[in-house]
């Protein structure tokens, strides 16, 4: 791109909005994964409209980002939760043995500090009682974060 070329902020007419309400890191993650394919893709088409790039060029930068984000979408399709405990683990009970398998498949392996709990990842979630969770009382630090996402399509 020609330095003396700059992009114009194109805002749609018409952006999509809506409210995200998750308690789950991998979830926001995602989302700021996709705020930014959109932008790319946002550049892209701006790119092949001021005629910076050819045709051709686009469909491949685009097919690029389809890529990405449906590889993101597929990974996050295979992170569920199971529903393991640590006296599963130390019984090495069938349900431990399927949770081990999936995320081998997923290569996350924990670590025998993760397992006894005296290490927490970083992005792990504060633990809270199952009577603050159902309660949704938010006095209690507990409450699922909203965001409002626009996507300018």
């Amino acid at each position: 791109m020609p330095a003396s070329f700059s992009y114009s902020n194109a805002l749609s007419t018409n952006p999509v909005t809506f409210s995200v309400r998750s308690g789950s890191v991998i979830y926001y993650r995602f989302l700021f994964l996709v705020l930014a394919i959109d932008k790319y893709v946002t550049r892209v088409m701006q790119a092949t409209h001021y005629g910076v790039i050819t045709t051709p060029a686009k469909n491949s930068y685009l097919g690029e980002a389809v890529k990405l984000c449906r590889s993101a979408i597929s990974m996050c399709a295979s992170y569920r939760h199971y529903d393991v405990d640590r006296n599963d683990i130390a019984a090495n009970n069938q349900r431990a043995r399927d949770a081990f398998e999936h995320y081998k498949k997923l290569q996350i392996i924990p670590t025998k500090e993760h397992i006894e709990g005296t290490v927490r990842n970083q992005f792990a979630p504060e633990i809270h009682s199952s009577a603050q969770r159902s309660s949704g009382d938010r006095s209690q630090g507990y409450f699922e974060a909203e965001t409002t996402v626009t996507l300018n399509v």
